[in-house]
């Protein structure tokens, strides 16, 4: 053999020894920096995983299929455990599943593993609330809003929560100074609901005003409007708002929109419209319903309808005789006979079944007084008076019913 052949036969059989050696290396184990390569590797893996498991969770999640939600859920915490987004989302699934306490561990994981978790701490604040630890709740929606104060929906939550508490002055300061107060439509309708609570109506109806205009398409706020407007007496907007409301598709033959409307024309003096509004609500599905009959009755006696009006009083007595109105319609209808011993004996029937009625008593006074028992209508108009010391119609029979007792005294 030559040697220069010998010598490249060595060469090669030490480098397949050294391979060998590397190989076998190789079946034993990883070196360090090699093993952190792949644990690395494999955490990018399993966290690509995690996302595409979390992914399909959010989706069915959406689509409402909770059990699928679920176990993606699971599937995504068991490639990456240390994700308080995977936590909140399984907090959100026990939450439409009634289930608080599971909520709770899933939510305050999500707080532990991010502090600045803006959902862990809004739906901590869900499931506090309901539970009823409204102040703990209180504590999650403000920690909420403080970490995106632009956000309205935090603030508003908070609102509400000191709302029902009872800490009506504490809910408006806190949303009049929230950022996100003056461009919320959410906001100006909550501060809202506050000055409605509060008494102030016409407050209300500029709050509501401005909410309209931040969302014009807001039904609920136009709704929320014509309320407070029907409350302040500005019945002529309101009646505007109302039908608009009507008009829309989804109102079309809503009954407590008709009966919002029906009320305020009778307010505009217009009672042939508001007739034939409370004659479409005591029709089919609406013949047991007392106060369309109520209302039906009334703008019978308006219109001296008298058929309607005797047919209104019967229906509303059948329907409900704890109702004083029905009481007042027979009376009222009694009235207009020439009958009215057959009134009063209606209106006593009215205060044995129905109890003692502002508006009942009131009526009572006047057929009193119609019979020439003055001092009996004097007594019953008070009555009216103490238990709706806001009626106007009350007030002023008592009045009258003050002077004709006086005009009546002889002079000596």
């Amino acid at each position: 053999m030559r040697p220069a052949r010998k010598r490249w036969l060595m060469v090669l059989g030490a480098s397949g020894l050294v391979l060998g050696a590397g190989g076998l290396a190789g079946c034993a184990g990883h070196g360090k920096y090699t093993k952190e390569g792949i644990s690395l590797a494999q955490q990018r893996l399993n966290a690509l995983k995690a996302a595409s498991e979390y992914d399909m969770a959010h989706q069915a999640f959406l689509a409402g299929d909770l059990d699928k939600a679920m176990r993606k859920t699971d599937a995504a915490l068991s490639l990456t455990e240390e994700n308080p987004v995977v936590h909140v989302l399984r907090g959100r699934i026990h939450i439409e599943r009634g289930e608080m306490g599971e909520a709770l561990v899933s939510l305050r994981r999500a707080v532990e593993l991010d502090a600045k978790s803006v959902e862990g701490q809004y739906y901590l604040g869900v499931v506090n609330e309901r539970l009823n630890e409204r102040e703990e709740a209180l504590d999650h929606f403000r920690a909420a809003a403080e970490l995106d104060e632009y956000n309205p929906q935090y603030p508003i939550a908070a609102g509400e929560t000191l709302i029902d508490m009872g800490k009506l002055d504490e809910a408006e300061a806190y949303l009049n100074g929230s950022p996100a107060a003056d461009s919320s439509a959410g906001i100006q309708q909550l501060l809202g609901h506050i000055a409605m609570i509060d008494g102030r109506v016409d407050e209300a109806c500029d709050l509501f005003n401005k909410a309209r205009l931040l969302a014009p398409e807001d039904g609920a706020i136009l709704e929320d409007q014509a309320t407070a407007q029907i409350a302040a007496g500005r019945c002529a907007e309101a009646e505007q708002n109302l039908e608009h409301l009507l008009r829309d598709p989804d109102n079309a033959g809503r009954r407590d929109l008709l009966h919002m409307r029906a009320e305020c024309l009778m307010s505009l003096n217009r009672p042939v419209e508001a007739r034939e509004i409370y004659r479409r609500l005591t029709k089919k599905d609406g013949s047991a319903d007392a106060q369309a009959w109520v209302g039906l009755g009334r703008t019978a006696y308006t219109l001296e309808d008298d058929k309607t009006l005797r047919e209104a009083a019967s229906r509303v007595v059948s329907i409900d005789p704890t109702n004083a109105d029905g009481y007042v319609l027979w009376a009222m209808w009694h009235r207009e006979q020439g009958d009215p011993k057959a009134a009063l004996a209606k209106l006593d029937a009215g205060l044995m079944r129905a109890g003692r009625d502002s508006e009942l008593l009131a009526v009572r006074a006047i057929v009193l007084s119609e019979l020439g028992r003055r001092a009996e209508a004097l007594t019953a108009a008070q009555a009216a008076l103490d238990l709706d010391p806001k009626s106007e119609s009350a007030r002023t029979l008592l009045d009258m019913l003050g002077r004709v007792a006086v005009s009546s005294v002889p002079v000596e």
